[in-house]
């Protein structure tokens, strides 16, 4: 398999002059949920009501900077929270720069038949907004501004057992949520799950070959290359 950051190229927060990041000030007002910190970056849900809403921060549990910026990202791909969700839901976050980001959301049911779902945006890219006379100045603003592609398929129950014993071999639940490796280029890897009420987050930046994280890293793409025909 080719290298897949030569496929979809780096991002990382210090890439980024600090005036042209992105705006997250529509996250500043979003109210609280609450949970129950088990630990590791594991939070317990103690509100039994699924209800999405668009005011919350799509991300939680990281740092103030990241859940902003994961959350933006997974805004233009119109992906939810799934830490208010009751069902059974793991999303695969890829987020490099100047390119396409991917997020492939694998959702549980009952009888062990898995749905996917299979996002690609549009390249990270500048974008000129309308002219400012408070400012008097054009308006910037990098980023991700679609969706490129859309898809959909099915994991059948062996398929699904087979990725929960992959979950079960590294021990995801408790992984711990972040281990960071200062480096000025790569990609930003993140893992959620959520579980009868439990959400567990994990964030990396290259991981490692020794990472576990690295274990998902290439189930999803073989899965992306499998389910979707995407090329590597």
């Amino acid at each position: 398999m080719k290298s897949l950051h030569k496929l979809f190229g780096f991002l990382s927060p210090s890439s980024i002059d600090d005036n042209e990041r992105l705006d997250a000030s529509s996250f500043d007002n979003a109210p609280d949920f609450d949970f129950d910190y088990v630990g590791n970056g594991t939070q317990k849900m103690t509100n039994n009501h699924y209800c999405p809403d668009e005011n919350l921060p799509i991300i939680k549990g990281l740092d103030d900077f990241r859940s902003k910026w994961y959350s933006m990202e997974l805004q233009v791909l119109d992906e939810k929270e799934l830490y208010t969700s009751k069902s059974q839901i793991y999303r695969f976050s890829y987020f490099p720069s100047f390119t396409s980001s991917i997020v492939v959301r694998i959702e549980i049911n009952n009888d062990g038949i898995s749905k996917i779902y299979y996002k690609v945006s549009e390249p990270f890219s500048f974008k000129k907004e309308p002219f400012s006379f408070k400012k008097k100045r054009w308006g910037k603003h990098w980023g991700r501004h679609g969706i490129l592609k859309f898809d959909k398929s099915e994991l059948n129950e062996i398929e699904t057992q087979n990725f929960l014993d992959l979950l079960s071999r590294m021990d995801y639940w408790r992984l711990p949520m972040e281990n960071r490796i200062i480096s000025r280029d790569g990609c930003s890897i993140i893992f959620e799950g959520i579980k009868e009420g439990v959400y567990h987050i994990v964030d990396r930046h290259n991981p490692q070959m020794y990472d576990p994280v690295s274990s998902i890293e290439k189930y999803f793409f073989d899965l992306i290359q499998e389910k979707f025909s995407m090329e590597i």
